[in-house]
Protein backbone atom coordinates (compact mmCIF):
# COMPACT_ATOMS: atom_id res chain seq x y z
CA UNK A 1 0.00 0.00 0.00
CA UNK A 2 0.93 3.64 -0.29
CA UNK A 3 3.42 4.93 2.26
CA UNK A 4 2.78 4.37 5.96
CA UNK A 5 -0.97 4.98 6.02
CA UNK A 6 -0.61 8.61 7.05
CA UNK A 7 -2.88 11.04 5.21
CA UNK A 8 -0.89 14.15 4.35
CA UNK A 9 -3.22 17.18 4.29
CA UNK A 10 -2.45 20.58 2.77
CA UNK A 11 -4.48 23.70 3.49
CA UNK A 12 -4.08 26.77 1.26
CA UNK A 13 -5.86 30.00 2.14
CA UNK A 14 -4.77 33.63 2.45
CA UNK A 15 -6.79 34.03 5.65
CA UNK A 16 -5.44 32.44 8.83
CA UNK A 17 -8.92 32.08 10.35
CA UNK A 18 -9.99 29.92 7.40
CA UNK A 19 -6.85 27.77 7.71
CA UNK A 20 -7.58 27.30 11.42
CA UNK A 21 -11.19 26.35 10.70
CA UNK A 22 -10.26 23.69 8.15
CA UNK A 23 -7.50 22.32 10.36
CA UNK A 24 -9.82 22.04 13.37
CA UNK A 25 -12.37 20.09 11.31
CA UNK A 26 -9.62 17.78 10.00
CA UNK A 27 -8.31 17.16 13.51
CA UNK A 28 -11.81 16.31 14.77
CA UNK A 29 -12.40 13.93 11.88
CA UNK A 30 -9.04 12.19 12.17
CA UNK A 31 -9.42 11.76 15.92
CA UNK A 32 -12.92 10.33 15.50
CA UNK A 33 -11.87 7.87 12.77
CA UNK A 34 -8.43 7.05 14.23
CA UNK A 35 -6.69 8.35 11.11
CA UNK A 36 -3.10 9.51 11.38
CA UNK A 37 -2.62 12.82 9.54
CA UNK A 38 0.03 15.45 9.18
CA UNK A 39 -0.35 18.94 7.80
CA UNK A 40 1.33 21.55 5.68
CA UNK A 41 -0.01 25.09 5.34
CA UNK A 42 0.16 27.59 2.48
CA UNK A 43 -0.84 31.25 2.50
CA UNK A 44 -0.94 31.62 -1.30
CA UNK A 45 -1.08 29.73 -4.55
CA UNK A 46 2.49 30.82 -5.18
CA UNK A 47 3.55 28.95 -2.03
CA UNK A 48 1.97 25.77 -3.40
CA UNK A 49 3.80 26.17 -6.70
CA UNK A 50 7.10 26.64 -4.85
CA UNK A 51 6.40 23.41 -2.96
CA UNK A 52 5.72 21.56 -6.21
CA UNK A 53 8.97 22.75 -7.80
CA UNK A 54 10.98 20.61 -5.37
CA UNK A 55 10.67 17.01 -6.57
CA UNK A 56 11.90 15.71 -3.21
CA UNK A 57 8.87 17.13 -1.37
CA UNK A 58 6.38 14.60 -0.05
CA UNK A 59 3.11 14.15 -1.91
CA UNK A 60 0.12 16.01 -0.45
CA UNK A 61 -2.73 13.50 -0.49
CA UNK A 62 -5.52 16.05 -0.01
CA UNK A 63 -5.26 19.81 -0.56
CA UNK A 64 -8.04 22.05 0.78
CA UNK A 65 -7.73 24.97 -1.63
CA UNK A 66 -9.35 28.39 -1.27
CA UNK A 67 -10.71 29.76 -4.54
CA UNK A 68 -10.72 33.52 -3.88
CA UNK A 69 -7.10 34.35 -3.00
CA UNK A 70 -4.99 37.38 -3.83
CA UNK A 71 -2.38 36.58 -6.47
CA UNK A 72 -3.00 33.21 -8.10
CA UNK A 73 -6.59 32.09 -7.53
CA UNK A 74 -7.48 28.52 -6.67
CA UNK A 75 -8.78 27.74 -10.18
CA UNK A 76 -5.68 29.28 -11.77
CA UNK A 77 -3.50 27.20 -9.47
CA UNK A 78 -5.34 24.04 -10.51
CA UNK A 79 -4.25 24.55 -14.12
CA UNK A 80 -0.62 24.74 -13.00
CA UNK A 81 -0.62 21.70 -10.70
CA UNK A 82 -2.58 19.28 -12.91
CA UNK A 83 0.68 17.61 -13.91
CA UNK A 84 2.38 17.91 -10.52
CA UNK A 85 2.62 14.64 -8.65
CA UNK A 86 3.07 16.49 -5.32
CA UNK A 87 -0.67 17.29 -5.32
CA UNK A 88 -2.86 14.18 -5.49
CA UNK A 89 -6.43 15.24 -4.64
CA UNK A 90 -8.01 18.70 -4.27
CA UNK A 91 -11.11 19.96 -2.46
CA UNK A 92 -12.02 23.57 -3.27
CA UNK A 93 -13.23 25.76 -0.43
CA UNK A 94 -15.25 28.78 -1.48
CA UNK A 95 -17.98 31.24 -0.58
CA UNK A 96 -19.38 30.96 -4.13
CA UNK A 97 -20.19 27.33 -4.93
CA UNK A 98 -22.25 28.39 -7.94
CA UNK A 99 -19.11 29.48 -9.83
CA UNK A 100 -17.11 26.24 -9.57
CA UNK A 101 -17.71 24.70 -13.00
CA UNK A 102 -14.18 25.62 -14.10
CA UNK A 103 -12.60 23.67 -11.25
CA UNK A 104 -13.40 20.14 -12.40
CA UNK A 105 -10.37 17.95 -13.08
CA UNK A 106 -8.98 14.51 -12.41
CA UNK A 107 -7.57 15.79 -9.12
CA UNK A 108 -10.76 17.56 -7.98
CA UNK A 109 -12.93 15.51 -5.61
CA UNK A 110 -15.35 18.17 -4.42
CA UNK A 111 -16.34 21.67 -3.37
CA UNK A 112 -17.10 22.89 0.14
CA UNK A 113 -18.74 26.15 1.16
CA UNK A 114 -17.23 28.39 3.83
CA UNK A 115 -17.18 27.85 6.70
CA UNK A 116 -16.52 24.11 6.38
CA UNK A 117 -17.94 21.66 8.90
CA UNK A 118 -16.86 18.30 10.29
CA UNK A 119 -19.42 16.26 8.35
CA UNK A 120 -18.36 17.61 4.94
CA UNK A 121 -14.64 17.35 5.72
CA UNK A 122 -15.07 13.80 7.02
CA UNK A 123 -16.59 12.65 3.73
CA UNK A 124 -13.61 13.96 1.75
CA UNK A 125 -10.92 12.62 4.09
CA UNK A 126 -12.51 9.17 4.13
CA UNK A 127 -12.80 9.26 0.33
CA UNK A 128 -9.10 10.01 -0.01
CA UNK A 129 -8.20 7.34 2.54
CA UNK A 130 -10.24 4.82 0.53
CA UNK A 131 -8.45 5.84 -2.67
CA UNK A 132 -5.08 5.51 -0.96
CA UNK A 133 -5.92 1.98 0.13
CA UNK A 134 -6.70 1.14 -3.50
CA UNK A 135 -3.51 2.82 -4.70
CA UNK A 136 -1.49 -0.33 -4.20
CA UNK A 137 2.20 -0.61 -4.84
CA UNK A 138 3.07 -2.89 -7.75
CA UNK A 139 6.35 -4.82 -7.68
CA UNK A 140 8.09 -6.37 -10.69
CA UNK A 141 11.47 -7.52 -11.94
CA UNK A 142 13.03 -5.24 -14.55
CA UNK A 143 14.67 -6.45 -17.75
CA UNK A 144 18.11 -6.21 -16.12
CA UNK A 145 17.00 -8.30 -13.12
CA UNK A 146 16.54 -5.32 -10.81
CA UNK A 147 13.46 -4.90 -8.57
CA UNK A 148 10.98 -2.31 -9.83
CA UNK A 149 8.09 -0.84 -7.83
CA UNK A 150 5.42 1.74 -8.67
CA UNK A 151 2.04 2.96 -7.44
CA UNK A 152 -1.08 2.19 -9.46
CA UNK A 153 -1.96 5.90 -9.55
CA UNK A 154 1.33 6.64 -11.33
CA UNK A 155 0.71 4.16 -14.16
CA UNK A 156 -0.71 5.49 -17.43
CA UNK A 157 -0.57 2.50 -19.77
CA UNK A 158 1.23 -0.76 -20.51
CA UNK A 159 2.56 -1.86 -23.89
CA UNK A 160 3.36 -5.48 -24.66
CA UNK A 161 6.76 -6.23 -26.20
CA UNK A 162 6.75 -10.02 -26.77
CA UNK A 163 7.95 -11.61 -23.50
CA UNK A 164 8.23 -8.21 -21.83
CA UNK A 165 5.95 -5.28 -21.06
CA UNK A 166 6.85 -1.61 -20.98
CA UNK A 167 4.94 0.22 -18.25
CA UNK A 168 4.60 3.97 -18.72
CA UNK A 169 4.56 5.80 -15.40
CA UNK A 170 4.83 9.28 -13.92
CA UNK A 171 8.34 9.69 -12.54
CA UNK A 172 8.88 13.09 -10.90
CA UNK A 173 6.41 14.71 -13.29
CA UNK A 174 7.68 13.01 -16.47
CA UNK A 175 6.12 10.01 -18.21
CA UNK A 176 8.73 7.32 -18.78
CA UNK A 177 8.66 3.67 -19.79
CA UNK A 178 9.93 0.88 -17.53
CA UNK A 179 10.55 -2.54 -19.06
CA UNK A 180 9.52 -5.51 -16.87
CA UNK A 181 9.85 -9.26 -17.30
CA UNK A 182 6.21 -10.24 -17.75
CA UNK A 183 3.95 -10.56 -20.75
CA UNK A 184 1.02 -8.20 -21.20
CA UNK A 185 -1.38 -11.13 -20.89
CA UNK A 186 0.07 -12.12 -17.51
CA UNK A 187 -0.17 -8.56 -16.25
CA UNK A 188 -3.76 -8.25 -17.47
CA UNK A 189 -4.70 -11.17 -15.20
CA UNK A 190 -2.72 -9.81 -12.26
CA UNK A 191 -4.30 -6.36 -12.56
CA UNK A 192 -7.88 -7.46 -13.29
CA UNK A 193 -9.13 -6.29 -9.86
CA UNK A 194 -7.71 -2.81 -10.46
CA UNK A 195 -8.82 -0.10 -12.91
CA UNK A 196 -7.03 -1.31 -16.03
CA UNK A 197 -8.70 -1.89 -19.39
CA UNK A 198 -7.39 -4.01 -22.28
CA UNK A 199 -7.95 -1.69 -25.26
CA UNK A 200 -5.83 -3.46 -27.88
CA UNK A 201 -3.87 -6.68 -28.19
CA UNK A 202 -0.75 -4.66 -27.34
CA UNK A 203 -2.08 -2.20 -24.73
CA UNK A 204 -3.58 -2.00 -21.25
CA UNK A 205 -4.69 1.43 -20.01
CA UNK A 206 -5.34 2.81 -16.53
CA UNK A 207 -8.97 3.94 -16.83
CA UNK A 208 -8.36 6.73 -14.28
CA UNK A 209 -5.96 8.33 -16.77
CA UNK A 210 -8.39 8.46 -19.71
CA UNK A 211 -9.36 11.96 -20.83
CA UNK A 212 -11.73 10.88 -23.61
CA UNK A 213 -12.35 8.20 -26.22
CA UNK A 214 -12.90 8.31 -29.95
CA UNK A 215 -11.28 5.77 -32.27
CA UNK A 216 -8.36 5.99 -29.85
CA UNK A 217 -7.73 6.48 -26.14
CA UNK A 218 -6.60 10.00 -25.23
CA UNK A 219 -4.87 10.23 -21.87
CA UNK A 220 -4.67 12.99 -19.29
CA UNK A 221 -1.25 14.62 -18.98
CA UNK A 222 0.14 12.39 -21.74
CA UNK A 223 0.68 13.06 -25.44
CA UNK A 224 0.57 9.40 -26.44
CA UNK A 225 -2.59 8.28 -28.27
CA UNK A 226 -3.47 4.61 -27.74
CA UNK A 227 -5.36 2.75 -30.49
CA UNK A 228 -8.54 0.85 -29.64
CA UNK A 229 -8.72 -2.56 -31.28
CA UNK A 230 -11.96 -3.38 -33.09
CA UNK A 231 -12.63 -6.38 -30.83
CA UNK A 232 -12.25 -4.23 -27.69
CA UNK A 233 -14.32 -1.18 -28.70
CA UNK A 234 -17.60 -2.02 -26.93
CA UNK A 235 -16.10 -3.26 -23.66
CA UNK A 236 -13.75 -0.25 -23.46
CA UNK A 237 -16.64 2.18 -23.88
CA UNK A 238 -18.73 0.32 -21.30
CA UNK A 239 -16.01 0.22 -18.64
CA UNK A 240 -15.08 3.85 -19.21
CA UNK A 241 -18.70 4.98 -18.79
CA UNK A 242 -19.10 2.86 -15.66
CA UNK A 243 -15.99 4.42 -14.16
CA UNK A 244 -17.22 7.91 -15.05
CA UNK A 245 -20.57 7.29 -13.33
CA UNK A 246 -18.78 6.07 -10.23
CA UNK A 247 -16.58 9.19 -10.11
CA UNK A 248 -19.59 11.51 -10.57
CA UNK A 249 -21.48 9.72 -7.77
CA UNK A 250 -18.70 10.70 -5.34
CA UNK A 251 -18.69 14.42 -6.12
Amino acid sequence: MYGSGIVRIGICDDEQTSIDCVRKCCENVCQKNKIECDYIFFRSGEDVLDYCENNSNTRIDLLFLDVEMSGISGTELLEQVKKKYQIWRIVFVTSHLESMQAAFSQKTIGFLGKPVNDKEVEKKILEVQEDMMGNVQLRFIGDAGEPVSMLVDDVFYLQGERSYTRIYINQAGKIQGVLVCKTLGTLEKELEMLNFIRVHKSYLVNVAKIQYLDANVHLLECQEVIPIGRAYKNIVKKKYLEYGKWIISRK
